[in-house]
């Protein structure tokens, strides 16, 4: 189900079919196929390939999925209103790949360290300019 119909959407837009993309991506024509409609999971690698062929950001897919999460658990609740939280939630992060949690987690993180070296920074700035204000009559 991950980003199945932005896929798709975009294959369309750009004139290809399933056999030249599944050529691309080195899997049968099947499995693209599977992609598209929901019934195979699109691995992170797979995501990062589309994304430089499209030439898009791969947090479109992302949001994609993002977006697909909050309909499936719209549908559900409304569907089924005795499922249990867990049951839900176990259901719909099964469509995320472990790997790209596992990418967007470290690259939070990444951001995190950096925030945090520029606040250094800053405020090494900070104490250099009021030690020579003090100086300064």
């Amino acid at each position: 189900m991950i980003a199945a119909q932005e896929i798709k959407d975009l294959r369309l837009q750009h004139h290809y079919t399933q056999n030249y993309l599944a050529d691309y991506l080195s899997i049968s024509q099947k499995t693209y196929s599977n992609m598209e409609c929901g019934k195979s999971k699109v691995s992170l690698a797979n995501l990062q390939k589309l994304a430089q062929l499209y030439k898009v950001d791969i947090m479109l897919l992302i949001e994609s999925i993002s977006r697909l999460e909050i309909e499936t658990i719209k549908t559900k609740i409304t569907e089924h209103p005795e499922i249990a939280d867990s049951t839900l939630l176990v259901d719909v992060n099964s469509n995320l790949p472990f790997e790209l949690i596992h990418q967007l987690k470290a690259r939070i993180e990444d951001l995190n360290s950096l925030v945090a070296s520029k606040n250094m920074t800053i405020q090494s700035l900070y104490h250099k300019i009021k030690t020579l204000e003090k100086k300064t009559p």
